[in-house]
């Protein structure tokens, strides 16, 4: 991570402020590396930085699922609860997160209370958080109670296979994500860009760089075009293999064929760069960057935020 905190040394250093995406990253990155104090202390500061630095749901979220990873379940809703009052509304997902670690240390009590909770502010559940409520019922052998649960489960919307799809993946469960892919596509259900792009971040995210190539080649014979989210994933996906000459094809390819690449684009490859200590290149695309940021305040360039 010592190259990633390099990027924000350049912002300083050029006189750039660095945005919310950017902190977000090497707050990721410091999670990866299972530094979680020094995310948390980043947390805290990034309001100083100026405007724009903000902390996100995006934020609160990286953070707590490293808390839930290094099982420190107790700051994961420390944070939770340091989200409410910077007003950064919790979403399913990191209620999940949490719901899922507590479920795990068989502290289901305290799950089901958290549950409670995001129902009454009206977060609806998703697959992920009723699916761990399950396995932690179970590991406790409480059996009855888990019989009355799972019928609650098959009485609510939960379902949606998308969502499904993604809690898979969100677990790294790519075989199961995978599976609830091809079942969309058996049944004829409506598989979109959205879809795709939800599979070839989790492949990225594990690092089968191979598979998530396939996706996007599959999505593109059936006529779907990659948009900037999908095309930065693999960006970023590249770059945690080391494979920092094939994430800058695939920008360059951007920049040619679109969809053109927006500053999360270009926060990304920095990063990359940066953390394969290529740093006479991540200088170049600071400057790039810059240049782009410049032509665009005067009216000369189109760039997406």
């Amino acid at each position: 991570m010592g190259g990633s905190f390099s990027v924000l040394a350049l912002f300083f250093k050029l006189g750039l402020q660095p945005d919310v995406t950017t902190l977000n990253i090497l707050i990721r990155g410091l999670g990866h590396d299972n530094r979680v104090d020094e995310a948390a202390s980043l947390v805290h500061k990034m309001a100083a930085f100026g405007e724009g630095c903000k902390p996100n749901v995006i934020t609160f979220g990286t953070l707590i699922a490293a808390s839930c990873k290094q099982g420190q379940n107790d700051k994961a809703i420390q944070m939770l609860r340091m989200m409410e009052k910077n007003d950064s509304k919790p979403n399913v997902v990191v209620y999940s997160t949490i719901i899922d670690s507590l479920c795990k240390d068989k502290l289901v009590d305290e799950a089901f209370n958290l549950f409670s909770e995001m129902k009454r502010k009206g977060i609806p559940p998703n697959i992920v958080t009723y699916t761990s409520l399950l396995q932690g019922l179970c590991r406790l052998g409480q059996w009855k109670e888990a019989s009355r649960f799972f019928k609650e489960m098959n009485s609510n919307e939960v379902w949606n296979q998308n969502s499904v799809m993604e809690g898979y993946c969100l677990q790294g469960d790519m075989d199961k994500a995978k599976r609830i892919f091809d079942l969309m596509l058996k049944k004829g259900s409506i598989v979109d860009v959205f879809s795709y792009s939800i599979l070839i971040n989790g492949y990225c995210n594990e690092r089968r760089m191979k598979k998530a190539m396939l996706s996007i080649e599959e999505m593109t014979r059936k006529g779907m075009v990659p948009d900037t989210v999908t095309y930065t994933t693999l960006i970023g996906g590249f770059c945690k293999e080391g494979r920092i000459d094939d994430a800058q094809n695939m920008f360059s390819k951007m920049k040619v064929g679109g969809p053109l690449p927006n500053i999360h684009t270009y926060s990304v490859l920095l990063d990359g760069l940066c953390r394969n200590r290529q740093i006479d290149m991540a200088l170049k695309l600071f400057g790039e960057l810059q240049r782009r940021i410049q032509e665009f305040f005067n009216g000369g360039a189109t760039f997406k935020s």
